[in-house]
């Protein structure tokens, strides 16, 4: 009985072994503005945060690819990743460029997503979670 118990035990980790490899597999690309950080957690997930504030960053359900929604109010809970690098709009760098925001400034979108950060986020928090229609940007 405990031979069968261990076999089980033993075979159930080892079909939830490639899981785990799947969430700690290097993004396609590593590469990234210099607005933004690229780190791998502890759990083998790999996150981007914002540079030097190390908080989470952001993508929101209601943008369209290259326009941002999150004006006004919004912006104020949802800073917008602005640039702050010598940057024009249309400039990439792997899956990052830059887009211009309805007010005229430079904003970074990954994979054409408009990216953001949250107000009350605290640096390095480890949960991650939707929230009012923002999810957790992965990469």
């Amino acid at each position: 009985m405990k031979v069968l118990a261990l076999s089980l035990l033993l075979s159930s980790a080892l079909i939830a072994q490639p899981a785990r490899l799947a969430q700690g597999a290097e993004p396609a690309t590593k590469e990234h503005p210099g607005d933004v950080a690229l780190s791998q957690q502890a759990d083998g997930a790999w996150q981007y945060r914002s540079f030097p504030h190390l908080t989470r960053l952001y993508t929101s359900e209601k943008d369209r690819r290259g326009v941002s929604t999150c004006d006004d109010e919004c912006a104020q809970a949802w800073p917008p990743l602005f640039t702050t690098e010598n940057t024009n709009t249309g400039d990439k760098i792997g899956l990052w460029s830059v887009i211009r925001r309805a007010d005229g400034k430079q904003q970074w979108a990954y994979k054409g997503q408009p990216v953001y950060q949250r107000y009350h986020d605290m640096p390095m928090d480890p949960a991650a979670k939707d929230i009012d229609g923002f999810k957790p940007l992965q990469p």
